[in-house]
């Protein structure tokens, strides 16, 4: 593996990979894509929900987009 600068441990990729690959494929059976409605009818509950589910979102694409990071990352990393 080239140089980076950083002390990186293959296995610990490997085992960060599987763990964001676990996640991706369990997210989508989870419930977690759907917007949790607001409890009350208020005002205030939509916002605080529209904010929450807003969050939760945005981690969502996180962790998706960790995943693939990982998982291309192991990949490459076996290829060597």
């Amino acid at each position: 593996m080239p140089s980076s600068g950083l002390d990186l441990d293959p296995e610990g990729l490997d085992r960060v990979a599987e763990l964001l690959r676990t996640a991706a494929a369990a997210l989508p059976a989870s419930g977690l894509e759907s917007d949790i409605p607001p409890v009350g009818g208020d005002e205030v509950s939509a916002a605080v929900m529209a904010n929450l589910n807003a969050r939760r979102r945005w981690l969502l694409e996180h962790v998706r987009a960790g995943h693939g990071q990982a998982d291309a990352r192991a990949s490459e990393t076996q290829c060597l």
